[in-house]
């Protein structure tokens, strides 16, 4: 007989290939995880119980929104109230979206409103907001910065009672107690709180808020959006889980975006009658003083009307006063415009040239484009893109006022010139007049001129007053705040059944990476990935206390398996008998000594001589397996007993034993020798199956010199117990060593624990029990116990 290689392979050779990999069973892991079963119904009800805890914190999440309309002013028109100018078309949509965004409209509507403070309620596991429902209103008359930081609580103690508490620094608590409706001073506020809807030991918390934080939490959580591509619909929501708050929010945000609107469409009346009434405060005093010196005079000189031709030139001086009143207003406004232009630029609009009666239409367009241009420049802000652009167009349209400015001045320089010229002539024939006369035409025509200036002003003024009263804004909201969906209806099962998932997917990875980081050989595909040596066989995991459980229970699975590696064995020997088999391992604890005592007991059953010979000198461990402790080979080897001697003849059992005996000093050299070899090649001839149990090999040399006096050498791996990277080295070792017919018993497999093993050795569920000890020192005992 010849050792097992595989085909082309040479002893120096790997055991196994790199390429060589196990393809994934699908059915086995599914067996495995079935086998694990109560790991996943474990981990689903604890993942269940920390879902519903999560679920207990789930607050609802609402979408309020309001919708306002925007009219689309598009047309670069300008439509002019005689003696001012207000532009109606001065928005585009998209400032407007930008606007109802921006932090300083966020601001103005957060001042309107009563946000400064929250009161909320605490339980176990979330916080209820008291919005709408306050239990007690706070009225600040000072607050220290400091207060922002800390949150009270409230207790009410009796009905006039109360005490605010907060942890303050160092852990040195902060108490204020006061009665309600009474101010309190501290050092954190000047304040009075007044009891709205609240009973005795009422407990609650508050805190506040400064500006930033409001602005920061709204301006977060608004979402502005068009309703549709083509429209003019602008959709304001907010998502929260305070539905009032929100509201009362998106309707003060609406109305202070009207309001926005109106007050920029007012903006130029509002300049105007500002310019009129300046005027009109300038021209009072002297109406005043005329009115009062043509009294005086008419009472003192008895005179009531003057002659026909004191009224022909009193006529002629009078529209040459007129003249003169509106190129005065002219030079004003020249007066006016260019101050403004060189050195007031403000936000404010320009007042239209119309308004005092400047027609030229080059000014007049310049004017209305340099409004249109501050309005938009006003919507966007400083931060925004197209102000850099606004206003470096303001800048142009400035230089192009100031030219047309100069250009219209000349103009009005001349008109000038030729009323001077006829205004001289005038007052020439007037002198011809007797003295009173001409005193009084003067005072008629001046008294004239004040009274009919004060007069036109005072229509302006009205007119101005008219179209500012008749202003309504351009934009219009076409819903109230309104709840429209709950954002997150669905996350109570959504948290149900990703906490479901993930108890199913730890107790798998754990499944998985148990079998990943395994690193004992525990199935024959273990075994096959390590070395090419054929598996004769293995046997099952028992839980019984039984030495020799094959003679005990001759029908058992565990003893058919052994039968099964019985048979293999005579089928590489090409025999029945006789038959020597020598049985190690890779080191100790595999079960060899176990498994060689009753694998000596199968070859009993069918009436066959049988011995079993302990030839672990370093630890002997039959004995104690058999409980025998009798003299044995070494007390022959020495010459202290005869061979018969040494044989122990076990009726019961159905075998013979030849035991260790006394543990030598020098077992190497022993299992060497020439005597030894003599004595099995006589006892082969005595006997018909001979098992021997020997050292482990992965351990000691010994059993190299035993190998070429057996027909086979079984190599025991033990399941869950043996280490694959030792194994493997060991096995490698004894192929390269060229051990003759090698084969593997795969010992103490747990069916139970390991599934669908293999290729399915033995019946039924019994099973096999370890009862060795490690090999090092002789004064340990190899128990190999099984139970049934």
């Amino acid at each position: 007989m010849e050792n097992y290689y595989p085909e082309n392979t040479q002893p120096n050779q790997p055991l196994f290939d790199d390429d060589d990999n196990s393809s994934f069973n699908f059915m086995e892991w599914i067996i495995r995880f079935l086998r694990n079963w109560y790991l996943f119904v474990a981990g689903v009800v604890i993942a269940l119980g920390i879902a519903y805890f999560q679920n207990r914190s789930w607050v609802p999440q609402y979408v309020t929104e309001t919708k306002i309309v925007i009219e689309d002013n598009s047309a670069n028109q300008y439509n002019f109230m005689q003696g001012f100018g207000v532009n109606n078309n001065y928005r585009n949509s998209n400032n407007q979206l930008l606007l109802l965004g921006s932090f300083d409209l966020i601001r103005q509507t957060l001042n309107k409103l009563p946000f400064g403070v929250d009161y909320y309620t605490r339980g176990r596991f979330k916080t209820n907001s008291l919005y709408g429902r306050e239990p007690i209103s706070v009225e600040l008359a000072y607050l220290d910065e400091r207060a922002y930081g800390y949150e009270f609580e409230c207790n009410v103690i009796d009905d006039n009672t109360f005490t605010l508490t907060a942890d303050g620094e160092s852990d040195k608590p902060i108490v204020i107690k006061g009665k309600f409706g009474v101010p309190f001073e501290h050092s954190l506020m000047f304040a009075t709180v007044r009891k709205r809807n609240m009973t005795d030991g009422s407990k609650f918390f508050l805190r506040f808020r400064t500006l930033e934080s409001l602005e920061g939490e709204f301006s977060g959580r608004l979402s502005l959006s068009y309703v549709g591509d083509m429209s003019s619909v602008i959709s304001a929501t907010l998502v929260g889980e305070n539905i009032v708050r929100d509201q009362d929010f998106l309707n003060a945000l609406a109305n202070e975006f009207l309001a926005n609107n109106l007050d920029k469409k007012n903006a130029e009346a509002i300049r105007t009658i500002e310019f009129i009434d300046e005027q009109l405060g300038l021209i009072a005093s002297s109406l005043s003083e005329s009115e009062g010196r043509l009294r005086d005079f008419r009472r003192e000189n008895n005179i009531i009307d003057v002659n026909s031709y004191m009224g022909n030139v009193l006529t002629k001086l009078t529209t040459l006063d007129e003249q003169r009143m509106v190129l005065d207003q002219k030079e004003r406004y020249f007066r006016y415009l260019s101050k403004y232009l060189k050195d007031n630029i403000t936000e404010d609009v320009l007042v239209a040239p119309s308004s005092i009666g400047v027609s030229d239409p080059t000014l007049l367009d310049l004017v209305g484009q340099y409004n249109e241009l501050q309005l938009q420049r006003s919507d966007v802000g400083p931060k925004n893109p197209n102000y850099e652009r606004y206003s470096r167009q303001m800048e142009k349209v400035r230089n192009m006022l100031l030219e047309v400015l100069r250009n219209v001045r000349s103009v009005y320089d001349l008109d000038r010139t030729s009323f001077n010229e006829q205004y001289a002539k005038a007052l020439a024939e007037s002198r011809l007049l007797p003295e009173k006369e001409n005193a009084m035409i003067n005072m008629e025509r001046e008294y004239k001129i004040n009274d009919n200036y004060y007069t036109f002003l005072l229509q302006k003024r009205s007119e101005a007053q008219i179209r500012k009263a008749s202003n309504s804004p351009d934009n219009s909201i076409l819903q109230q705040a309104r709840v429209i969906s709950l954002v997150n209806g669905d996350k109570k099962s959504r948290t149900y059944m990703m906490f479901c998932i993930i108890g199913l997917l730890l107790p798998a990875a754990f499944i998985i990476l148990r079998e990943m980081f395994n690193v004992t050989i525990r199935t024959e595909k273990d075994l096959e990935k390590l070395t090419k040596f054929t598996l004769i066989g293995g046997v099952r995991h028992t839980n019984s206390d039984k030495a020799v459980l094959s003679t005990l229970v001759p029908k058992s699975a565990f003893t058919e398996s052994l039968r099964i590696i019985r048979t293999r064995i005579e089928f590489v020997a090409q025999r029945k008998a006789p038959v020597c088999v020598m049985v190690t391992s890779a080191e100790s604890g595999d079960g060899k000594t176990y498994f060689s005592a009753n694998f000596a007991g199968v070859y009993s059953l069918i009436s066959k001589k049988t011995l079993l010979i302990d030839l672990d000198f370093r630890k002997p461990s039959i004995a104690a397996l058999l409980h025998k402790h009798d003299k044995g080979l070494v007390n022959h080897l020495i010459g202290d007993i005869t061979l018969d001697e040494a044989i122990i003849k076990d009726e019961t059992l159905g075998f013979d034993i030849l035991l260790g005996g006394v543990i030598p000093p020098n077992p190497g050299e022993l299992i060497r020798s020439e005597k030894l070899k003599n004595i099995i090649m006589e006892l082969k001839t005595r006997y018909d199956y001979i098992v021997i149990d020997t050292s482990p090999l992965g351990l000691v040399a010994d059993a190299y010199s035993l190998s070429s006096l057996v027909d086979v050498t079984l190599i025991v791996a033990r399941s869950g117990k043996t280490n694959k990277a030792f194994f493997k080295s060991f096995i490698s070792q004894v192929k390269a060593d060229r051990v003759p017919n090698v084969y593997l018993i795969l010992n103490d497999i747990d069916v139970k624990k390991l599934g669908n093993y293999g290729n399915g050795y033995g019946y039924g569920n019994s099973a096999y029990g370890d009862r060795s000890g490690y090999y090092v020192q002789t004064e340990f005992e190899e128990n190999n116990t099984n139970k049934v």
